[in-house]
């Protein structure tokens, strides 16, 4: 079975490319279509199709050589079209139809279709030192002519990937049709007398870019849920981390109270994958103070480490029972917490001195112990 591409080590990015089709496609950059003017009575537009296939890769392998790829020449608006012929041509070294040429094979639906021809003619030689030609053909008995339509096929081609980029290296060639050629070595379409048609010829390019796989996550979002703490208390540091990289990834993930560690923590994210980890930060051996929350996440070779880290704001640790941050203990933090009493601490975070989830009998415990004091 053909091998369909994939591998971790880089993306691989293969395109093919109509340059132009007919008259609602833009040209490629550089190359626009070509045409011949023949004095027959007909007129036709070779192209080549897909425009943009666009393969990356799953399986572990180092590189493409050996790979398949397809493509369609089809003709498109043909009229009074008894024998065609191409000649398609691209780099030698980077792709190739290898013998025999049952890689090679008509297009679908076929311009002959129940038309008496001669049977498909292939030959596949050098056409320079650095360039391959594939030469194809097929003419009616008694130059009948095919009926008038808007696209028939005329071949499908499978190629043969035969070398891959280096680090930042992008290998290309175009496959384009050559129609100034030796006698009989051209590309064109004969109507019913043998007199050659107008024709307009829109080449394809082929492209293997190396892509390398990287490591990389981003701190998206760091949330305390305090903003003020008792010294010797906790309270939590919410820490999302987005994984923008190309493999999964153990993170370390470390929160900050300034300069000092609040706790470490460790997410698994796979590729695309974004998550948020609680860290818990003990204010116990902490002096009372205003502190500056931050947290960092790290990986292994991460190339992109300016968003590593995300600042949060400033949180307070002051007296055990201090909810409103005026750094005493007094009616105003009693009547906070008698305000939200019996209510999950998401209501009002400080006054869940105890940090264990409910504003209830022990936060204002803990405040009644330290009532009427205060600090500077």
């Amino acid at each position: 079975m053909r091998n369909r591409f994939s591998k971790p080590f880089y993306f691989s990015l293969l395109t093919i490319t109509i340059l132009s089709l007919l008259t609602t496609r833009q040209a490629f950059s550089g190359f626009p279509p070509r045409s011949y003017d023949g004095p027959g009575i007909g007129a036709a537009t070779f192209y080549i199709t897909p425009q943009d296939s666009n393969f990356t890769s799953t399986k572990p392998t180092d590189n493409r050589t050996g790979e398949w790829f397809s493509i369609q020449v089809r003709i498109a608006n043909h009229s009074n079209v008894s024998s065609w012929q191409i000649q398609l041509i691209w780099k030698t070294g980077l792709l190739d139809i290898p013998y025999p040429l049952y890689n090679v094979t008509k297009g679908s639906p076929y311009i002959f279709t129940g038309i008496p021809s001669t049977g498909l003619s292939l030959s596949l030689d050098p056409f320079n030192g650095t360039h391959r030609r594939l030469l194809a053909s097929e003419s009616t008995y008694l130059a009948a002519e095919a009926p008038a339509a808007a696209d028939s096929g005329l071949l499908i081609i499978w190629f043969q990937i035969k070398s891959d980029p280096d680090p930042a290296q992008t290998l290309s060639t175009l496959l384009y049709f050559e129609e100034k050629a030796p006698v009989g070595h051209k590309t064109w379409t004969l109507d019913g007398s043998l007199e050659e048609n107008d024709c307009t010829m829109l080449d394809g390019y082929y492209e293997n870019k190396y892509f390398l796989l990287v490591h990389d996550v981003a701190m998206t979002n760091v949330m305390s849920s305090k903003t003020v703490v008792g010294q010797g208390e906790s309270m939590n540091i919410s820490v999302t981390v987005e994984n923008q990289g190309d493999y999964t990834e153990d993170v370390n993930v470390t929160a900050y109270a300034n300069a000092s560690i609040a706790q470490r923590g460790n997410i698994t994210l796979t590729k695309g994958s974004s998550a948020t980890i609680t860290l818990t930060w003990n204010t116990s051996g902490f002096v009372k103070g205003n502190y500056n929350i931050s947290a960092y996440a790290e990986v292994l070779d991460d190339t992109d480490p300016a968003d590593n880290s995300r600042a949060d704001g400033t949180v307070l640790v002051s007296l055990d029972g201090d909810v409103n941050g005026d750094k005493d203990v007094d009616g105003k933090d009693i009547a906070l917490i008698a305000k939200y009493f019996g209510k999950p601490a998401s209501y009002y975070p400080n006054a869940d001195i105890n940090n264990d989830g409910e504003i209830d009998g022990k936060d204002l415990s803990i405040a009644a112990k330290n009532f009427g004091k205060s600090w500077i």
